[in-house]
């Protein structure tokens, strides 16, 4: 078969790290992710391939990308074998073998990268014991954090930081969440606390600035170790004692459907971390689950969207146990300043109100100006 090479304007080159694992259907969905990100103007019209290879305890993705109709013209002589540019005898976007060949190829490769890192993880030292089976095959046993776990350790990040979310969204289904952030920066997640986030891939926005104020927002991509959990109908019992836990707490109920297991409700500031804890509990007491969530913050009010499954969670903490527990990075409404009652004696006074519980309230008026309230 005659060889051809594409030309290095052609075509881009990415390394990729990837979760431990060897389904085929999710590996290329996490690699299509990162190329949205890295690869400008990646579209449908764009295609890649790639090879795996093991490096420093780490599985890498060696992905070549290209426009599919560009390919489509070298291939337009017949069979040929396509090789890279810049890299001899790296040969890209082959024609499919037969079912036989390529379980035999996988075999194979399967059992060098046995090897390999039965190599590499054995200790240089003579002194030290060898490696039992069992040790060496744990090296390929696929290592992930949760999404729910993740979430945990980025927010107690932005607590320790003092930052603010705006805004907040959870997807169990493709394990994504997004953080709109207010006075934390990206460097701030360069901890070891992130780094031990196994499979877990986080991605900023620029940076913008209001005043002394920075605004960024934070994409999270965490790779499941099973199948996400199917959406299923939830009984009306369970829709009746959440109804209730809603209407207890003041909820002001925006719509709701028992088909979807989805919930729309406006909350107070203040009461969000008692409605999810109380929600928690229940949704625990009925072997529930939240598959989704979303939450912004408005003035004093609190706009939640989640959506349920009857299907019972699979982790012992919830992403509402989450949430509750790390409350303070929640916006509150500023409450006004009043001058201190020392200084009011430097200030011109010009009126003063009784508010419905007793209290009165004066207005002075300072050297600069302005209108100040000062609580009697």
């Amino acid at each position: 078969m005659k060889k051809k090479i594409i030309q290095k304007k052609d075509y881009e080159l990415y390394t990729i790290a990837l979760p431990f694992d060897f389904k085929k259907k999710r590996r290329d969905s996490f690699i299509t992710r990162e190329l949205e990100k890295l690869h400008p103007c990646y579209s449908d019209s764009t295609c890649f391939d790639y090879t795996l290879s093991f490096s420093k305890g780490k599985l890498l993705a060696n992905v070549v990308v290209m426009d599919s109709v560009k390919l489509a013209e070298y291939k337009n002589e017949g069979r040929c074998r396509l090789e890279l540019d810049e890299i001899k005898r790296r040969y890209v976007f082959k024609e499919t073998k037969s079912p036989l060949l390529l379980l035999l190829l996988v075999t194979s490769l399967v059992s060098i990268s046995f090897f390999s890192v039965r190599a590499f993880a054995l200790p240089n030292s003579d002194s030290s014991k060898s490696l039992s089976s069992q040790e060496n095959l744990t090296l390929f046993e696929e290592t992930y954090t949760s999404p729910v776990e993740a979430a945990k350790v980025l927010f107690k990040i932005l607590d320790s930081k003092k930052a603010k979310v705006e805004s907040y969204s959870f997807d169990l289904k493709s394990s994504a969440q997004n953080f709109s952030i207010v006075n934390c920066l990206p460097e701030d997640f360069d901890c070891q606390e992130v780094n031990n986030l196994s499979a877990t891939t986080l991605s900023f926005s620029p940076v913008s600035y209001k005043g002394a104020s920075s605004f960024c927002n934070l994409e999270v991509f965490s790779a499941a170790s099973k199948d996400t959990l199917a959406f299923e109908k939830l009984n009306s019992d369970c829709m009746k004692k959440i109804r209730r836990q809603l209407d207890l707490h003041c909820v002001k109920k925006i719509s709701d459907d028992a088909n979807t297991g989805a919930f729309s409700f406006e909350i107070k500031r203040e009461s969000v971390k008692n409605l999810f804890s109380s929600l928690d509990s229940l949704f625990k007491e009925d072997k529930v689950s939240v598959g989704k969530i979303e939450i912004s913050f408005d003035a004093n009010r609190a706009i939640c969207s989640l959506t349920l499954s009857s299907v019972p969670p699979e982790e012992e903490e919830s992403i509402l146990q989450v949430l509750s527990s790390v409350d303070t990075v929640f916006p509150q409404k500023e409450r006004k300043s009043y001058a201190k009652a020392e200084e009011k004696k430097s200030f011109e006074k010009i009126g003063m109100i009784k508010t419905s519980d007793g209290k009165s309230i004066s207005y002075y008026k300072t050297l600069e100006g302005k209108i100040r309230e000062v609580i009697e």
